[in-house]
């Protein structure tokens, strides 16, 4: 009898191993199918019923600013006012700062503790600058694909599963034993009480259990009172819950154990601007440059609060300091345009702009901020010019971690028998945004172009944005968010008839 050759042995080995995933893979799909069949049919029956229609909205600053006259907050007058008897009730979970990763990280414990009919996201501007095309990207597409695939969806949560279990072995037998004794001193190599202790937390507060994380993260504290990293676990913590004085309270305690230590600074300086102890914000963010004279972070952060606060000629310094640590850094330009545009410094502001499009020639930002700087100006046609080289920069590219998160989102949304609703924020073209979650049925998208676009022709870009951080539009002020708000509630009103 023949043998066969080692070398086809081990091509029908793959060929066997390829197919027995595939036939994984559809059998996967189609039990997913019928199972969310019958899961959409259960939401569906929740939601007719009486009570109020729940909404959560899903974001970053430009979601969770302006207290009562941020966009939610908006929102929910507008729908309860043209509701034709439905009740609505509209929650604000936009973080300012996050971003992706973290909205999706929160998604499961923010449908848990709500139970939305329908979400509401605008998301992945603070994404970073990361950008392929998508003509090019064939790499990444098979990668982002594979990672799509119920095959290894199923590998990871088997895998999560696995590592939930031996956390909580590892957790009850380290609160059993209590605090590790002082002496001698833990291998660096071994896990920390304090460590095991925050693992516990972490899956209490992704489960929505606020108040069991609370006390475990404050159990990890008292386990070691001088592990700054605990403190701001549980600050983050707060922040996140927007209990800012008490994510404050906790900062400073970080940078007693580490002094001028840079992110902690920078979240204790905003809960202070955020709570109105703006004095006390400035003096944090200078001491974390005194202690780090050589970090971009610590420049901007300062800059931005010279900025707010009306000193343009100590945030300009700032600014330039920044960019000379980190000149790549896009942001760092259009920090210091934005600077110059509150002086009415048109010219310094189109030097700078063109100065970062040199270094950073693909990154749409900088060609939407520069077209805004001619607008400024009355230069229409030169705006015009750069507003559309921008908008066929977003269409010709995409963020693999934007668009990543955005459709894992949408798939958890979706499957759960939620309504999604996706926002384009003001100003910008609604087809990159569309073409990102391409192939994704059952989105309802809100297009804020036209909109926005006629509002600013007929008054001041002030008069709706208090800052221009995403080049063509920025933070909204109370009108431009009542605009914001309008335009999804006829949106959304359109959908529910």
């Amino acid at each position: 009898m023949q043998k066969t050759p080692l070398k086809q042995k081990v091509y029908l080995f793959l060929f066997g191993c390829a197919v027995c995933i595939l036939l994984l893979e559809i059998s996967l799909r189609i039990g997913g199918g019928i199972f969310l069949l019958f899961q959409e049919r259960a939401n569906r029956a929740s939601v007719s019923q009486k009570g109020a229609y729940k909404i959560v909205c899903l974001g970053e600053s430009t979601t969770a600013l302006g207290n009562v006259y941020s966009y939610p907050s908006q929102l929910e007058k507008i729908l309860n006012s043209r509701g034709r008897g439905i009740k609505f009730s509209v929650v604000n979970k936009g973080v300012p700062g996050t971003n992706t990763p973290i909205i999706l990280a929160h998604l499961g414990a923010n449908i848990a503790q709500y139970n939305p009919d329908m979400i509401i996201t605008m998301m992945g501007i603070n994404d970073g600058y990361e950008a392929l095309p998508y003509n090019d990207a064939a790499v990444s597409r098979i990668k982002y694909f594979l990672k799509d695939t119920r095959v290894y969806k199923a590998a990871m949560l088997i895998i999560d599963r696995l590592k939930n279990k031996i956390n909580a072995i590892v957790m009850r037998r380290s609160m059993a034993n209590g605090p590790e004794p002082a002496s001698p001193p833990v291998p660096p190599e071994d896990i920390h009480i304090e460590d095991k202790i925050t693992m516990l937390g972490w899956y209490y507060k992704e489960q929505g259990r606020y108040a069991q994380a609370e006390a475990i993260f404050k159990k990890a504290i008292e386990a070691n009172p001088k592990n700054s990293r605990t403190y701001f676990i549980l600050g983050d913590y707060y922040y996140d819950r927007q209990r800012y004085t008490e994510a404050a309270k906790v900062y400073e305690q970080v940078l007693t154990i580490t002094p001028g230590e840079v992110e902690a600074s920078a979240r204790l300086g905003k809960c202070y601007q955020i709570i109105g102890r703006r004095e006390e914000a400035r003096m944090v963010l200078k001491k974390a440059l005194e202690v780090n004279p050589g970090s971009h972070r610590a420049c901007t952060m300062l800059a931005g609060w010279y900025t707010d606060a009306g000193r343009y000629k100590e945030a300009e310094a700032m600014y330039k300091k920044a960019i000379e640590i980190q000149p790549n850094d896009p942001l760092m330009y259009t920090d210091l345009e934005l600077c110059y545009l509150r002086q009415g410094k048109y010219d310094e502001a189109e030097f700078t702009l063109k100065k970062a499009i040199e270094v950073n020639p693909r990154k749409d930002r900088l060609y939407s901020a520069l077209a805004y700087v001619y607008e400024k100006q009355g230069k229409r046609k030169l705006a015009e010019g750069f507003f559309e080289r921008a908008s066929r920069l977003r269409a010709e590219t995409y963020n693999p971690v934007t668009r990543t998160n955005y459709r894992k989102l949408a798939d958890t949304v979706l499957s759960s028998g939620i309504r999604l609703v996706c926002v384009q924020y003001p100003v910008r073209r609604i087809g990159p945004l569309e073409k990102m979650l391409k192939g994704i049925g059952g989105i309802i998208f809100v297009d804020n172009e036209s909109v926005f676009k006629n509002a600013l022709k007929e008054g001041r870009y002030e008069d709706y944005f208090i800052d221009c951080f995403g080049g063509d539009s920025g933070h909204c002020t109370p009108a431009g968010n009542k605009l914001l708000a309008e335009n999804i509630a006829n949106v959304i009103l359109k959908e529910l008839q």
